[in-house]
């Protein structure tokens, strides 16, 4: 099997990646790995494939798979760090929560490619606590409380990921603010696809597909998303894009759940 994994280079003010064929370089081949905490910047050392932390030369973790089912702690944990790095490509099962950053200084962290699943429906696939504008980018979350939570941090982006069968919402954003919400699948979670709670403000989402979420709902029609702050925004007003909604009915706006009545001006229909 080809695995690949995406390394940054920096070309000026141009970053791009790229694409290794792990088969023919061992260390990139997919490698079990016990469960990784990086409390401090030292911690990168221990687990890195490549890099040196720099923000053209990140630090790569990647290709480990992680059985962390038997633990009640983060099978990735990365908190109190400045360095640049990225996780990608990682398989990871767990009874609690699959990469959790917590207090990682703004910029420097991005979650690529990985495959989390839950075996117990609990925890959280993808955890951000007081962690800004961070990628979360193609990944894989199924089976968890919730796939991917956010508490207290903004200015992330959460793009192509696709998020299945969670016993509570799919994506749901605590007291998280000015984050963008595109381009994922959010399907058969059994609350809410997207809930924005508290005082999380200034949240766009758009493009985004939402398929038979609200399953635990009495109600006959699908619950997607859940809202209470109306500065968030359910479609993008330049291209005038909205979500995907598949209890839409094609007329008119689509009313978003919660105390405010935000409502997507710009439903999909494909």
């Amino acid at each position: 099997m080809i695995l690949g994994i995406g390394i940054i280079i920096g070309i000026g003010s141009i970053v791009t990646y790229l694409v290794i064929d792990s088969s023919n370089n061992a260390n990139f081949r997919m490698k079990m790995h016990d469960p990784i905490q990086i409390l401090s910047d030292d911690d990168f050392r221990s687990v890195k494939r490549a890099g040196s932390g720099s923000e053209n030369d990140p630090y790569i973790i990647s290709n480990y798979q992680i059985d962390a089912s038997g633990e009640h702690e983060p099978a990735i944990a990365v908190e109190n760090t400045q360095k640049h790095f990225i996780i990608i490509n990682c398989s990871i099962s767990t009874n609690y929560v699959a990469i959790r950053f917590k207090n990682v200084v703004a910029g420097t962290a991005k979650i690529i490619g990985n495959n989390c699943t839950s075996k117990n429906n609990d925890g959280a696939g993808i955890n951000l606590i007081l962690s800004d504008s961070c990628e979360i980018k193609n990944n894989t979350c199924s089976f968890f409380f919730q796939g991917i939570h956010l508490n207290t941090a903004k200015n992330n982006l959460i793009q192509n990921n696709l998020i299945k069968n969670s016993s509570g919402d799919g994506i749901n954003l605590r007291t998280s603010s000015s984050n963008v919400i595109m381009q994922n699948m959010i399907e058969s979670n059994a609350n809410y696809g997207l809930s924005f709670v508290l005082s999380s403000r200034n949240n766009l989402a758009y493009c985004n597909r939402f398929l038979n979420n609200g399953l635990s709902f009495a109600a006959l029609d699908q619950n997607h998303g859940y809202d209470e702050n109306a500065s968030n925004l359910w479609y993008n007003t330049d291209s005038e894009q909205g979500n995907f909604w598949s209890n839409y009915d094609g007329s008119g706006n689509y009313v978003i759940e919660g105390s405010v009545s935000n409502e997507d001006i710009f439903p999909l229909t494909d």
